[in-house]
């Protein structure tokens, strides 16, 4: 899991909508540049308060360095640490994007499948969630839904564990707006859940995952709604 990949699968709107997979390429570099701002601002803070702190509990300390000195020293580290931030976030930046590139000019060349022979390749998933997971794949590789194949394995032909963990979000995400199960909590929060992609090799593997989640999603709010309905308080559900 890749900083960039992070803060790039977490740009949720408070709708719920995820941002588009490929953003233009200014808009990337300006995403980098702000959390690369942050992360300087944030270490910049933190040593100079080491140094204070270092001066106030030695004094000769402050007395030798002075606190023009100490200032600099911050925002020299907070310099450095800024820039390997942002090289490293350009780094996984530009290697997800070739790969979803790549991937995509492969399946692209490929004949059609239909939604019926697909659905048909998974007998033990439900069909309209198999169909939606296959919809949300291809969105992600900016693709029509019959260039993903039944036998595509996920880590030979889809390269996931490049694109992980953005590539889950994505899909868990779009098939809960589609299926109207909402992730996010009142305030716009992500609710936490827990998905690994370890074991799968199939889009069968992959449907029935991501139904588990939305399954335990909407037990949640189930329970949730349980809870907010009880006026008394009589009845608490923990």
């Amino acid at each position: 899991m890749t900083a960039w990949q992070v803060t790039r699968t977490m740009s949720l709107h408070r709708s719920g909508q995820l941002e588009p997979q490929l953003q233009t390429v200014d808009e990337a570099m300006s995403h980098l540049w702000g959390c690369a701002a942050i992360i300087a601002v944030f270490v910049f803070v933190l040593t100079l308060a080491v140094l204070l702190v270092a001066g106030l509990v030695y004094p000769p300390f402050a007395a030798d360095t002075g606190f023009r000195v100490q200032a600099g020293l911050a925002a020299m580290l907070a310099g450095n640490v800024s820039l390997a931030f942002f090289l490293l976030m350009l780094r996984d930046s530009w290697r997800h994007r070739l790969t979803v590139r790549k991937v995509r000019a492969g399946l692209l060349t490929r004949f059609d499948v239909p939604d019926e022979a697909f659905a048909g390749a998974f007998p033990q998933v439900e069909p309209g969630l198999l169909l939606l997971t296959r919809r949300a794949v291809a969105e992600f590789y900016d693709l029509p839904p019959e260039k993903i194949h039944p036998d595509d394995s996920l880590r030979e032909d889809l390269l996931i564990e490049v694109l992980e963990p953005s590539f889950h979000m994505h899909v868990i995400f779009h098939v809960a707006q589609l299926s109207k199960t909402e992730m996010l909590s009142p305030g716009g929060e992500l609710e936490p859940f827990q998905f690994s992609t370890s074991h799968m090799t199939s889009l069968g593997e992959l449907a029935a995952a991501v139904g588990e989640v939305l399954r335990s999603r909407a037990g949640h709010q189930s329970t949730a709604g349980e809870n907010e309905g009880t006026a008394d308080g009589s009845a608490v559900i923990d």
